[in-house]
């Protein structure tokens, strides 16, 4: 399995494309902009996308879903999170989230689903807290936090549907029970669980 990162659309968010090589297959995980410059990258690996999948519905995350969902792509996403990528301007930042073309997602995860795609397991974890959607993904020994976790931080809980308290239950009760996983976060630079676990400050108000 091999990861890429694109950093796209208005606030430099992390859009990964998760790769299986021998099949020339991929998934991309939170295409927050740029269609075109993912889209380029995609195709000059003759790559067929197989799904995309959401940490969350912010703006800043979804920027090229609609574009990509009229190519015939899936998209994924947790149901909390309905709301905000039909009606973006709902989870607030009206200024961007007005550039942001609604769409429903087709798939909605839950909590323990196993997403059989281009040759992999990728297991939903939802981790509610920066939005009542936010979700978590592993697969093989990496995982997706998005907003949920960053490197010596967390996602901020201050917009619409953001919540403190269900933000350290789910670092404690989803986040805390992972050991030797790389962590790609949803801004910024990559970490691992086991390194976040014994120096975020986060985590330390949870054990």
């Amino acid at each position: 399995m091999k990861v890429e990162r694109l950093e796209t659309g208005f606030l430099a968010v992390n859009t990964y494309i998760v790769i299986n090589e021998k099949q020339k297959s991929c998934v991309v995980i939170d295409p927050g902009g740029d269609y075109g410059r993912i889209m380029d990258r995609i195709n000059s690996l003759n790559l067929k996308i197989e799904g995309v999948l959401l940490t969350h519905g912010h703006f800043d995350h979804i920027g090229a879903c609609a574009k990509m969902q009229k190519d015939g792509c899936k998209i994924y996403l947790n149901y909390g999170d309905d709301g905000f990528t039909k009606y973006p301007r709902s989870a607030g930042f009206p200024e961007f989230s007005s550039f942001i073309t609604p769409f429903q997602a087709d798939v909605f995860v839950n909590d323990g689903d196993v997403l059989n795609l281009i040759g992999y397991k990728f297991k939903v974890l939802t981790t509610p807290g920066h939005t009542m959607g936010s979700v978590c993904y592993v697969v093989e020994n990496c995982i997706f936090t998005g907003d949920t976790l960053f490197h010596m931080s967390v996602g901020r809980t201050d917009l619409e549907g953001g919540a403190f308290d269900l933000l350290l239950n789910s670092i404690k009760y989803k986040l805390l029970p992972l050991n030797n996983l790389t962590v790609y976060t949803g801004h910024g630079e990559m970490t691992d669980i086991d390194f976040e676990k014994k120096n975020n400050p986060y985590f330390q108000l949870v054990k």
